[in-house]
This record gives structure tokens, C-alpha cells and sequence, in this order.
């Protein structure tokens, strides 16, 4: 069913938009958008700036809208101010959510230090596709190319790419995933930052992408460090998609990643064997079930010893009394890591 885009959310859009092109957006413009070289229309949407709730609020009022009917809703992030407006379209091209790019980000306090918070959105997350999704599948595209952050999008898009996509996040939402399968999405390369929150959004992508039966490669573009539009503005497109030409298996990259993971373990050989039985659990049918013996269970073999897996196997396939399991096998080890 097509969603009906709200007023007051259209009504934002234009307020944002003019606002990027006018005097409150000179910041932005001589910014980020300078920066990462952006242009203030990126196909098949216009950015936007957004200043204050407060400034919002006053201009949706000029626009004849009623106090209730704005506060209903939800464009008003009071705890948003002087940030980037990315439009978020829903499977029909209408504007169902704002991304909304802090200029300077909050610094919050986690276990492993200060965390810079730059985005926001106004949206219901679950119910939005990733950005880019429907204008990749408009132009024929079975395989889809994920990027993390939203100017890593915005700049693959500005440059030619028309099989890109983003979540706007580290992770990718299990709704997200269902919808990929259901609209003709067959594979996804993950081309997530260089750091630990991109790797840590990489493999739980890698669960949810194997879970709804899509296939998984993982794509690590550019030197250490150095984000997606960073190389596409020192290289140009062509270097990206060469990086996409030696992306590696996800079920390989996962298998590593759950030996890395057992290492800190009571007993690692015990704990890797325990870990890939619940993914493997998550196999929705037996042809994803038999994609594990090419690149998967090899190297867990090689660690633990099949006799170890096999016994792990039937112990999880107990434990799940034949259903699915549904909590992430690596996020309970990657909690508050480094």
C-alpha cells in the first residue's frame, strides 16, 4: 500500500530546502556540503537545512499550519539544531522520513569513552527501505552495493552509482532485510566505515542478510581510515568499484570474525563452535543451509574440530526447539567492545 506523505512533513522539505539555498544555509553549504563536494540537489531529491525546532515551528506556522497538527507530526527534534537535511523516501519515491546531520555533533559519554552523536532522524526506522533501494531496482539492479553513512551515499549518487543504498546507520534493520528479498534484492556488498562500529554493523548486516536468504560479500574500499566519499573524492568512482572487485565472501568474513570473537572466551574452540551453530540457525531454508560448506564451516572445522561443531549443532537445534533464533550470535560479545 502507498503511503500518503504528511503536509507538514512535505511542507518541511520546501521550508529545508530554501533554507540550504538562502543566507541560514551559508554555513552548510560553505561546510559539509564544500567539504564532501555535495551539491544542494543530489537526484532524485534536494537536501535541506534545518536551523531550530523553534525556527521550524514558526515557519510551519507561516505556512498556515495549526499548532497541534505540527506537533502530531514529529518534524520538531528539539534536540537537533544547525544540521543537514537528508530527505528519507519511502518504496513509492515520497518523503517518509528526514535524516538530519548535525553540523557539530553531541558528545556523549559510553564505557569505552566520548562518543560523537552527528545524526538524527524523524522517522519510523523500521518502516522505511534503505535509501536508494527503489532507484536500484529501477535501473535493473539484482545486487546491492551498502554504504554506512549518509554523504557516502550522497556521494556515489552524486557521482553516477545507481546500485547504492544506506541505512543511514551502522545497522540494518530486519525489516529493512525482508523488504530487499521481497522486491528482487538477490545480493548485498557491504562497504561499511573502517572502524568498530562499522565492522560490528557489518556482521550483524551478515546475519540479517543470511537469515532473509540474501547472499553476502564484503567490500573494504580505500586505504585504513579513509571513508567511502573520501575515496571517491580523491579517486573518482572507478576506484571504488575496483575496490568492489575483491570484496570477500560475508560468510568467510563472519567465520573469522566468530574465531575472533571465541578467542575471548573461557574455552575459545567451545565458544567459536557454540557461536557459528547459532548462525547457522538462522539459515532460512536448506539451499542457504548448504552455502555454509564452501566458505564457512571449513575454517570453524579447522579451529574447533567437527566433532566440537556437530555436538554444537544438535545442542542449538535443542535449545531452539526448531525455531529460529532470533538474538544476534556475535552482538552479545561485540557489547562495549574496542
Amino acid at each position: 500500500m502507498k503511503h500518503v506523505i504528511s503536509p507538514v512533513l512535505e511542507a518541511t522539505v520546501s521550508i529545508c530546502a530554501g533554507a540550504l539555498t538562502g543566507s541560514a544555509g551559508q554555513a552548510t553549504r560553505a561546510g559539509v556540503l564544500a567539504q564532501k563536494h555535495l551539491k544542494p540537489s543530489v537526484s532524485p531529491f534536494r537536501l535541506g537545512y534545518f536551523h531550530s525546532a523553534n525556527g521550524l515551528q514558526s515557519a510551519l506556522r507561516d505556512a498556515g499550519f495549526a499548532e497541534l497538527e505540527i506537533r502530531k507530526s514529529g518534524v520538531l527534534r528539539r534536540d537537533v539544531e544547525d544540521a543537514l537535511v537528508i530527505p528519507w523516501t519511502d518504496g513509492y519515491g515520497s518523503v517518509q522520513g528526514l535524516v538530519l546531520r548535525r553540523n557539530h555533533p553531541i558528545v556523549t559519554q559510553t564505557p569505552n569513552g566520548p562518543a560523537d552523536i552527528r545524526y538524527a532522524l524523524i522517522g519510523d526506522r523500521d518502516q522505511l527501505p534503505l535509501q536508494g533501494v527503489t532507484e536500484a531496482r529501477a535501473a535493473g539492479h539484482d545486487t546491492l552495493v551498502v554504504v554506512e553513512g549518509s554523504t557516502d551515499y550522497l556521494a556515489l549518487r552524486q557521482a553516477g552509482a545507481t546500485d547504492v543504498a544506506t541505512p543511514h546507520t551502522c545497522f540494518i534493520r530486519p525489516p529493512q532485510h525482508l523488504h530487499l528479498r521481497s522486491i528482487g534484492i538477490r545480493k548485498l556488498v557491504l562497504c561499511f566505515d573502517p572502524d568498530f562500529a562499522g565492522w560490528r554493523g557489518m556482521l550483524s548486516a551478515t546475519e540479517g542478510a543470511f537469515a532473509a536468504g540474501l547472499e553476502v560479500s564484503v567490500a573494504r574500499p580505500g586505504k585504513e581510515g579513509e571513508d567511502v566519499d573520501e575515496l571517491v573524492l580523491r579517486k573518482g568512482l572507478s576506484a571504488f568499484r575496483q575496490s568492489l572487485a575483491t570484496a570477500e565472501d560475508g560468510l568467510s568474513v563472519y567465520a573469522d570474525a566468530v574465531i575472533a570473537a571465541a578467542a575471548e572466551t573461557p574455552d575459545p574452540k567451545l565458544g567459536a563452535a557454540d557461536l557459528a551453530a547459532r548462525f547457522a540457525i538462522l539459515a532460512p531454508h536448506p539451499d542457504a543451509a548448504a552455502n555454509l560448506d564452501a566458505c564457512f564451516w571449513p575454517k570453524i572445522d579447522a579451529f574447533s574440530g567437527i566433532r566440537l561443531r556437530q555436538a554444537a549443532m544438535d545442542r542449538i537445534a535443542e535449545e531452539s526447539a526448531g525455531r529460529r533464533l532470533q538474538i544476534s550470535p556475535i552482538g552479545s560479545l561485540l557489547k562495549n567492545r574496542k
